[in-house]
């Protein structure tokens, strides 16, 4: 597998890609490149769905829950270990899942925080815990 996609911002804190497809443009203009598809696939979590029957029968309601895979956490114990990285940036998902495992020893994992939705910006300085 390939490496995270890495990223000094200009204020000095290093980032890492986790996981995402997509690139983040930070509101500095900066830019953390997305992860091959290789890697996305390989640090997906487990998905597990439970379905309803919807109102009147006409579609069926599914329930989507995550848990965390092998792959996943060894992965962000690596980065974790790594002293060149400061921020892993997860998916929401993952983030959820860390925090069901308080033994888990990540604690560098963080969302991405939008600064504008349209523009499709994070912060270069906030980001979600």
């Amino acid at each position: 597998m390939e490496q995270a996609p890495r990223l000094r911002l200009e204020n000095g804190i290093r980032v890492v890609n986790f996981s995402s497809p997509h690139p983040f443009r930070f509101d500095t203009g900066e830019e953390l490149e997305g992860c091959s598809p290789e890697r996305c696939r390989i640090l997906s979590l487990r998905r597990e769905e439970t379905e309803f029957p919807g109102p009147g029968g006409r579609w069926t309601d599914v329930v989507i829950g995550y848990s965390m895979t092998p792959e996943v956490l060894a992965e962000l114990r690596d980065l974790e270990a790594d002293p060149e990285v400061d921020v892993i940036l997860v998916p929401l998902p993952v983030m959820v899942s860390l925090r069901g495992l308080p033994d888990s020893g990540v604690t560098k994992a963080r969302t991405c925080i939008l600064t504008d939705r349209v523009e499709k910006t994070v912060s270069s300085t906030r980001f979600g815990a």
